[in-house]
């Protein structure tokens, strides 16, 4: 009934706080009947149902969501003209409100071109001052104390030096012995470029003043945003070796001599060479010195690079020769080709100011303000206007901070609290210390005397009852509580943080392998790789709408009922679960303003909800994302196969998928096979591992020989084959097939699969939501970060969407119904196992089996793991490639590939029982590798492993996982950070996790093969008994019964392996 209310007024209800027992007669009412109601009694009943009509409606049942449509109703009635006129909500001729195929994607295009000169070309002239300084003092004494560490790993130096050129007005600089890693770094408003340290060159850096025109036209005097076609460039030579000295010159000018063919050079570095004395045009004789075979080369490079030295004329040289500042000669003069001289970017939107609740009066007036286009705008126009309004008004009332103040332009005042501040800081810093100290100290006292009341007394002092919260999360885990995976992630302290360094450098090399030479060509090479995953076209504005104007020849069907289409009230409940601090899409509209006031922005976006709803209309420019991409750490970092794509969607797209994403939802999942971890709710990855982990055990208990088989989809979040998952249909009923529509050649090995039906349609989903799937992911498109050029594409499941996990798995089931077809058809394949449950989803010790259910396959994001047993040690080769052979094929028909690696799609198999040595010793004897045949790709090896990175999540809990990510890191801030694990069990005379595993399963192994002949019972839990046997037997085998061993080996069982672990 409020959504209703909302609706009808047009704007939030105001609620006030009325204080209890004051004579207020409704709250007077409300606690009356609340205690009444306690009690048993019935207070009245709400009776609204209607009898007239072949089906008559409860208004009140399921939460009433059909009450808050009476709102949106009354708004049409009215004359509400952006909400759909009753009884004819489609088919209405749409209008673009006179607006071009360009400004309706403008919005969302963060980058788009600047003007360029007339004529398409004009004189210009760079205009900036360039140092070259070799940083090598500037460490000082650092260097006599310990190895050159250079200025990357000098506290406070990098800022220095900065300071120091800004103060200088020096914009560009060349820095030589930096010893910075290969990257890109920001420093205090410069631009840095590193080169990196190799064997016998210590990295030089260029440092650029971020901001600053460094080229003017010669015309208008109008200032660029970039520099066209010039290379800098920075070198040091120190070598003093003739072989080396003459090999890094000659590559040297072999490399700058291509480099200046391509642009004018502008090279500033430390060469070591002595020039003056044989002068030429290009260098002059102002303070000569005798040329040496460096300062040869030097003049080679000069005049084959076509450059000067400003420095050996006395007409522009000023100051002693080691350092010269050149004079002001306007001598370099460029010539401005035609074509794009930058971008535009948008102004940007503080965050933090939105969710400010001081400034809700601000954006409410920017709401009431906000234009309303009428039903008959299209889409894509409706959802221009809006977001091109809310960028210039939010960008104008919370525009973002300009860089922090600096000292020098703070009041004595202002300074002076400052400076308060930063004393509390310190002082809680050394607090902070203090208390680690303190907790470090009880720690290893418990650890030596073996006696925890130390510890004990210090956990219970008043600043460590914070750890006490750790315990509530352990008991929520053993609860099973739907948050209970979330518990555990925060009780393990589970934070993928990956160390510190610097951006990674522009170099790509393009598809053959040789580096793009251009920044055009490294554009359009990443364009071209990230393109080609999703089928993706190169498109200007006009095609770009074109696209997606095609739904006006395909038909729409509405849905059964209304409520099938979110409301206002989850409209806002979608609002209002935006994530904070999320980077903004190309919209640049933060999650924030969203999340501040759900309720006011609900009735500028419910139409453009209704038009997806009712009329299959998703705007163009919500169909658009950001593309940037992601060092994966591992693999050649001028590779793009080595970065990870990541796609910024709008923050508007967003909140509408995540409002319809409930109806895919719960279908999807009703539908879904009963281990589908991936986007269920309340399921955890940490599940699945001790799902497989657990029937690992169980096969080598029962001595059954089984595999593991882990798959990983390559991409298969930008692979996905749209049409397989749901199709559109045309006018006639008939699916429309996508890649034909834009003249993409067909997939041959998905043509069998699609003709039998999309994903949704053979689940039995309604003709509205698979055409609702269908139409949020055809025609989306992307531009990349800092590129103006849209790229239309035909695959993937909408990467960043909320809808993206979704989408995959609804294919899932169908590919898992592929392979089980292929198994049934082969004699010779696994078996499915049945295995044994005592009902509970702990890691407690297991009870009594009370079902044996089958073990389907554990399915992950875009992960999965298929248990089977085999029939016979001896042909487990054959069955395990079988089966390989059965799931690649599977995916194969649905348009996916799979990647094979230790840590990608491999094997873990599990042999026991008659004959198992030797199939081991087969099996593991010829690289631990499988062969899998595939029909469509040649045959790949399928690699055995002994562990897997999904399978390692409950044997992190045995490997000291738990003692490094949550123990150590708050007994160890603060303190000696060269304190490592291994080191503190040395000084405390422990045993390390890898030692008590393999002793555990030593003596697991000496039990079972002896206990029919000896009384002694599991060494976890006997051992004591087992340490006395050992000390008698030391009498006959001299120096194995020493004290301290003994000592050593109780120690091993002071850490329980199989016993839930409370750390509270």
């Amino acid at each position: 009934t409020a959504a209703c209310f909302e609706v009808l007024q047009g704007s939030p209800l105001v609620f006030d706080y009325v204080p209890g027992h004051q004579g207020h007669f409704g709250n007077e009412v409300a606690d009356i009947t609340a205690k009444l109601a306690s009690r048993g009694y019935t207070v009245g009943q709400l009776v609204w149902k209607e009898t007239g009509g072949s089906h008559p409606l409860d208004w009140w049942s399921a939460g009433a969501p059909r009450v808050e449509w009476c709102g949106v109703a009354a708004r049409a009635l009215i004359g509400d003209t952006a909400m759909p006129p009753l009884g004819s909500a489609s088919g209405e001729v749409r209008d673009d409100l006179g607006m071009t195929p360009q400004q309706m994607l403008a919005p969302f295009c963060p980058q788009q071109s600047a003007t360029t000169p007339e004529g398409g070309a004009g004189d210009g002239a760079l205009a900036f001052s360039i140092a070259t300084y070799n940083v090598l003092s500037l460490s000082g004494r650092a260097f006599e104390d310990r190895d050159p560490a250079g200025l990357a790993f000098s506290a406070g130096r990098p800022a220095l030096l900065a300071a120091s050129l800004d103060k200088a007005d020096i914009q560009v600089a060349a820095i030589q012995e930096a010893r910075t890693e290969a990257g890109f770094l920001r420093t205090s408003g410069f631009l840095r470029f590193s080169s990196g340290s190799e064997v016998g060159c210590f990295g030089v850096e260029l440092w650029f003043k971020e901001g600053f025109p460094l080229l003017r036209s010669g015309d208008a005097g109008h200032h660029a945003a970039t520099f066209c076609r010039e290379a800098f460039s920075t070198a040091h030579s120190d070598s003093t070796e003739a072989d080396k000295l003459h090999e890094w010159w000659e590559r040297t000018i072999t490399l700058l001599k291509h480099a200046a063919t391509r642009a004018p050079l502008v090279l500033g570095g430390d060469f070591n060479a002595a020039v003056g004395s044989q002068c030429c045009s290009r260098i002059g004789d102002c303070w000569p010195e005798e040329q040496d075979v460096a300062g040869a080369f030097l003049a080679e490079l000069v005049i084959t690079c076509q450059c000067w030295l400003p420095s050996t004329w006395g007409h522009l040289h000023s100051g002693q020769s080691w350092t010269y500042v050149q004079k002001r000669n306007n001598a370099l003069q460029l010539r401005l080709a035609g074509g794009c001289l930058g971008t535009r970017k948008p102004a940007r939107i503080d965050a933090h100011a939105l969710v400010d609740r001081n400034n809700r009066p601000k954006l409410q007036a920017i709401v009431d303000k906000a234009p309303r286009a009428p039903w008959n705008a299209s889409a894509d126009a409706h959802a221009a206007q809006l977001v091109g309004y809310l960028q210039g008004a939010l960008a104008e009332a919370f525009p973002k901070p300009k860089q922090r103040k600096r000292r020098d332009y703070l009041t004595d005042d202002t300074w002076a609290l400052y400076a308060q501040v930063a004393a509390l800081r310190h002082r809680c810093a050394r607090l902070r210390a203090y208390t680690q100290y303190h907790l470090l100290a009880a720690a290893f006292r418990a650890w030596s005397t073996r006696g925890a009341e130390a510890f004990e007394n210090a956990l219970a002092s008043p600043w460590a009852l914070d750890a006490s919260v750790q315990g509530q999360r352990h008991r929520d885990v053993q609860a099973n509580t739907p948050g209970s995976f979330q518990a555990l992630n925060r009780l393990l302290s589970l934070k993928q943080k990956k160390p510190f360094a610097p951006e990674v450098l522009p170099e790509v090399l393009d598809a053959d392998g040789r580096v793009c030479e251009t920044p055009a060509e490294a554009t359009q090479r990443w364009r071209t790789y990230f393109g080609d995953m999703e089928s993706g076209v190169q498109k200007d504005a006009d095609c770009v709408y074109q696209v997606v104007a095609a739904r006006q020849g395909l038909a729409w069907p509405l849905p059964e009922d209304v409520t099938e289409i979110p409301g206002p009230a989850e409209l806002c409940k979608a609002m209002a679960h935006t994530q904070l601090n999320k980077a903004s899409g190309p919209d640049g509209i933060p999650g924030e303003a969203f999340k501040a006031m759900p309720a006011a922005l609900s009735s500028l976006v419910l139409p453009l909800v209704l038009k997806l709803g009712l009329s299959g209309e998703e705007a163009a420019g919500l169909k658009g994302a950001l593309l940037t991409w992601l060092y994966k750490f591992k693999g050649a970092r001028n590779l793009c196969t080595s970065y990870r794509a990541i796609m910024l969607l709008p923050t508007l797209t967003k909140v509408i998928h995540r409002s319809f994403r409930p109806r895919l939802y719960k279908h999807v999942v009703t539908h879904a096979p009963p281990l589908l971890l991936g986007g269920r709710k309340g399921a955890s990855a940490v599940f699945g591992s001790h799902l497989t982990r657990a029937f690992a055990q169980w096969c080598s208990e029962q001595k059954q020989p089984a595999c593991i088989l882990y798959a990983d989809v390559a991409s298969a979040y930008y692979n996905s084959v749209r049409d397989l998952t749901a199709q559109r249909l045309d006018v006639d009923g008939r699916p429309v097939d996508s890649l034909a529509i834009a003249n993409l050649p067909a997939d041959d090995n998905v043509a069998d699969t699609l003709a039998s039906g999309s994903a949704f349609r053979s689940k039995g989903a309604s003709p509205w939501l698979e055409s609702l799937a269908a139409e949020m992911h055809r025609g989306s498109w992307f531009a990349l970060r800092g590129d103006h050029i849209p790229v239309v594409t035909h695959r993937g499941s909408r990467p960043g969407s909320s809808l993206a996990d979704i989408m995959y798995s609804a294919g899932v089931g169908c590919i898992i119904a592929k392979r089980d077809s292929l198994r049934t058809a082969d004699p010779n394949a696994g078996r499915v196992p049945c295995i044994p449950w005592d009902g509970r989803r702990d890691v407690s010790p297991a009870g009594a089996p009370t079902q044996w259910p089958s073990l389907s396959d554990v399915i992950w994001a875009d992960d999965l793991a298929a248990c089977f047993l085999l029939s016979d040690s001896a042909r487990a080769a054959h069955q395990v490639g079988l089966e390989a052979s059965f799931l690649d094929e599977a995916f194969g028909c649905h348009g996916y590939t799979l990647t094979y690696g230790a840590s990608k799609t491999a094997a873990m198999v599990l042999l026991g029982g008659r004959g198992s040595k030797a199939a081991k010793r087969a099996l593991f004897s010829h690289a631990g590798a499988v062969t899998v045949l595939r029909e469509h790709h040649p045959a790949a090896p399928l690699p055995l492993v002994a562990q897997y990175k999904c399978a390692s999540a409950w044997a992190a809990f045995r490997q000291g996982a738990l003692l490094r990510a949550m123990v150590l890191p708050r007994l160890l801030f603060g303190a000696d950070q060269h304190i490592t694990g291994a080191t503190m069990c040395a000084l405390l005379h422990l045993p390390d996790p890898a030692t008590v595993l393999r002793v555990e399963d030593a003596m697991a192994w000496l039990h079972r093969r002896l206990s029919a002949t000896i009384p002694l019972g599991d060494p976890a839990c006997e051992w004591h008994a087992w340490a006395a046997c050992h000390r008698f037997l030391s009498h006959f085998c001299p120096g194995a019964g020493d004290a301290s061993y003994s000592e050593r080996c109780t120690g091993i069982v002071l850490v329980p392996p199989r016993r839930p672990v409370d750390v509270s």
